[in-house]
């Protein structure tokens, strides 16, 4: 049987590491952590040991929060707040969790998508961002509005000593991960978050040198963070990018492909991730994957921004990594082949079936047939029905269902969650590390069920 080209091995460019083959393991939310977040626990050791029993090209991990002030929904991994053994240790025992593979941790901050009361925040404190625009969703309603009105509060413009604080945060946090013996970092300035909020001129209304008026001035804080990496740590650390873009206008997919261009031109990154979507438009969330065996999720711009790399004069050129619906021996194949990509990253499906890679090699090139068995829906009838103009609600269905099974893998569990409001349920629900108790599982109910009820009055 001819060996599918997901199974090639691979050298990165800058750090010059060997990957065995070009399947990652990307990124998920996976909501293990304390509910105001904190440093991994057993329950990530446990979930990252089962991926490490399997051939995954390398390992990238949830998001971990460079700002304790600037979580997602709860539950987030943080990065040490300083870099003494005793903050070092959970993370060193996550290293040694997935110690057959090279492990990549992805490092955030959530800038103005940074949820309100459960973000990390004292009531009426608010984010940071570039600017001070809300998030608010596509085609905004009254009642989305309302919605994420309640969800997020109104940012607060970074000043320059903001932007030195985040920068700072990033590459202590960085420093961290190098001591806990991880091989590198991913930088996510995808889904809206706080380095990609400073990319798009419905975000950054900046008129000093972080404006959005120019490439240099919108990736100045991604640039400022990268050559400080590259300076200060060995050449061997691999350094990241995950980015998305919405692409909804050629000025838009224009603009993002001159950002691609930019980061080629430093000849400091070893690859960028493209992905899609943000919370005012939650592709990357409720995406499903193609039914074509030829055509992944967000394909046709990772073909492009493969292109301006090929076409560059760099020395050092990025590999580009491709995450999105790919399900299938025939996509991961076709994605390499066409040249869309020169990795496929694998989210939901690693956690359907954790040896993702090891099917790969078993079936043939043209095999379409998923590798893990998705429900057929994950929808909600409240969130997708009673409240349709909502995506962020309806996307969170489909989110939590993924994040109760990443938390059944950590406990070895073979039971699935429920879809659709179960699925919120079992999320908001878990007490870890602590054990759940019939009362605080009522108390949670009884909180979602007022919460509920709460959006369909006011939406009526």
């Amino acid at each position: 049987m001819e060996k599918s080209l997901a199974l090639e091995s691979v050298t990165l460019p800058y750090s010059h590491v060997a990957l065995p083959n070009r399947i990652i393991k990307a990124a998920m939310y996976e909501h293990l952590a304390h509910i105001l977040g904190g440093p991994p626990n057993e329950h990530h050791f446990e979930v990252y040991r089962e991926w490490n029993k399997y051939d995954w090209g390398a390992l990238i991990t949830g998001n971990v929060q460079t700002s304790p002030t600037h979580l997602t929904l709860g539950r987030d991994m943080v990065s040490p707040s300083s870099l003494s053994e005793e903050d070092l240790l959970p993370y060193r025992t996550l290293r040694n969790s997935m110690k057959e593979r090279i492990a990549i941790v992805q490092l955030s901050h959530t800038g103005r998508q940074a949820a309100n009361l459960i973000g990390g925040r004292f009531p009426g404190h608010p984010p940071l961002a570039p600017s001070a625009v809300r998030v608010k969703g596509k085609n905004e309603t009254a009642g989305s509005d309302f919605i994420h009105s309640i969800i997020f509060q109104n940012p607060k413009a970074m000043n320059i000593e903001d932007i030195d604080i985040v920068y700072a945060g990033f590459v202590q946090a960085a420093k961290a991960m190098h001591l806990t013996g991880f091989d590198g970092v991913q930088l996510h300035m995808a889904h809206g978050y706080l380095l990609s909020e400073f990319l798009s001129p419905a975000t950054n209304l900046r008129t000093d040198e972080y404006s959005c008026a120019t490439p240099e001035n919108a990736l100045r804080l991604l640039h400022k963070i990268v050559t400080t990496l590259r300076a200060e740590l060995p050449h061997q650390f691999i350094v990241a990018v995950k980015f998305s873009t919405e692409n909804t206008t050629p000025a838009e997919e224009s603009r993002a492909l001159d950002y691609i261009r930019t980061m080629v031109s430093w000849e400091l990154l070893d690859f960028v991730e493209i992905s899609g979507g943000d919370y005012t438009n939650p592709e990357f969330m409720t995406k499903t994957p193609s039914k074509s065996a030829r055509q992944a999720l967000f394909a046709s711009f990772s073909r492009k921004a493969k292109a301006v790399v090929d076409e560059s004069s760099a020395s050092i050129k990025p590999l580009i990594m491709l995450t999105g619906g790919i399900n299938s021996a025939a996509l991961c194949h076709s994605a390499l082949s066409h040249n869309d990509a020169d990795l496929v990253g694998i989210g939901r499906c690693a956690v359907l079936s954790p040896d993702f890679p090891n099917q790969v090699e078993q079936r043939s090139l043209d095999d379409a047939q998923p590798i893990g068995d998705a429900p057929a829906s994950t929808d909600s009838y409240i969130f997708n029905n009673l409240l349709p103009r909502v995506n962020l609600l309806g996307a969170g269905t489909s989110m939590a269902w993924y994040g109760g099974l990443i938390r059944r893998l950590s406990q070895h569990n073979a039971k699935r969650p429920g879809t659709g409001l179960a699925a919120v349920w079992d999320m908001w629900s878990w007490w870890a590390p602590e054990r759940p108790t019939i009362v605080r599982r009522g108390l949670a109910f009884l909180g979602l069920l007022v919460f509920v009820i709460s959006l369909v009055l006011k939406l009526r």
